[in-house]
């Protein structure tokens, strides 16, 4: 879901989610009075298992905003798979990604591993304007103890990395590891504790890739993939037609006509990038936005049927107690 669909969020709301990785959250400087609203989108911290946590980010900045929390230890996997994340850990300043505008052709997402062995300052950079798309994982020590990799003959390369605080390496992640992280930011449609587990599961293979790159071993080739980097804008722009509502009485070939690609092949490369067809990822999409109407508009069910593609409410209502467990009336109570 494109970071428009979502609600905005204020600095001190950022507080809440990041308080199980950090702690001292502060904004040191806004464009705009505090509570104003500082992003709009998704963003999501959570504890996927011991000493494996994930933070999740699909947003714009709404203002120039500087923020500061101390973050735990751990290993840090930071991920941008679209635009721009600004971010510094103690003296080490990253920026990883590129604003939209600067891009003239397509760009791999970009990532770095940074090592703390001590609570540190963390101060994000966000501009008025800037989007981005990017995970990030905290790997602890005692989720890496619980594997036998730290007896393999490629621990030394990790252990010196893990033993030294700062350390960084940057990591061109692969086009499978882009796949999971646009799977893992599309995942809003799964229910508790499924969601975890879906997230979980690419959480792990991503982490896998990226201790594999400080052990010396080599990413899997784009080649191998079936998917070429310069594809991924192509899909982008699908989804984000899907999100937007633009594609709803569009077929699948009609899509594929927008972005100059054949159907069969916008079905093999879709199914690749984010796990499902296209006709499901749609599907999907107009529920979505339907729930939201009801939640946040107070349409009528009738009206939130049709956003979902439902000519007759009983069977939208059907759809709604299967896909999120409560009846459109049950949502639109909510209001």
């Amino acid at each position: 879901m494109s970071a428009s669909a979502y609600p905005v969020i204020n600095e001190l709301e950022l507080a809440a989610p990041l308080r199980i990785i950090a702690s001292n959250y502060r904004v040191l400087s806004s464009s705009r009075a505090l509570g104003s609203g500082a992003l709009r989108g998704m963003f999501s911290v959570q504890s996927l298992r011991d000493g494996l946590f994930l933070h999740m980010s699909d947003t714009v900045y709404l203002n120039d905003l500087v923020t500061s929390s101390v973050l735990d230890g751990g290993l840090k996997l930071a991920l941008v798979i679209d635009g721009l994340v600004d971010i510094s850990y103690g003296p080490r300043r990253l920026l990883l990604g590129s604003p939209r505008e600067h891009r003239k052709l397509p760009v791999a997402g970009q990532a770095a591993l940074v090592n703390l062995l001590e609570p540190t300052l963390c101060v994000r950079h966000g501009v008025a304007g800037r989007y981005s798309r990017a995970i990030s994982l905290t790997v602890m020590p005692q989720w890496l103890c619980q594997s036998d990799f730290a007896g393999s003959a490629q621990w030394r390369n990790v252990a010196r990395f893990l033993g030294e605080h700062l350390a960084t390496a940057a990591w061109q992640p692969s086009p499978r590891v882009l796949a999971l992280v646009r799977q893992m930011l599309s995942a809003s449609e799964y229910a508790e504790p499924m969601r975890r587990l879906y997230l979980e599961s690419r959480a792990i293979d991503i982490a896998c890739e990226a201790i594999g790159h400080l052990a010396g071993e080599t990413a899997m080739p784009a080649a191998q993939e079936g998917v070429h980097l310069r594809e991924y804008r192509r899909l982008d722009t699908v989804r984000e037609l899907i999100d937007s509502g633009e594609a709803d009485a569009l077929s699948v070939e009609a899509i594929a006509s927008k972005i100059g690609m054949s159907a069969s092949t916008l079905q093999r490369y879709f199914r690749a990038v984010y796990g499902r067809p296209v006709f499901d990822y749609l599907r999907d999409s107009r529920m979505r936005r339907a729930r939201q109407a009801l939640e946040r508009d107070g349409v009528s069910v009738a009206q939130a049927a049709a956003l979902a593609g439902y000519s007759n409410p009983a069977n939208f209502a059907t759809a709604m107690r299967r896909y999120y467990g409560l009846k459109p009336s049950e949502l639109r109570a909510r209001v």
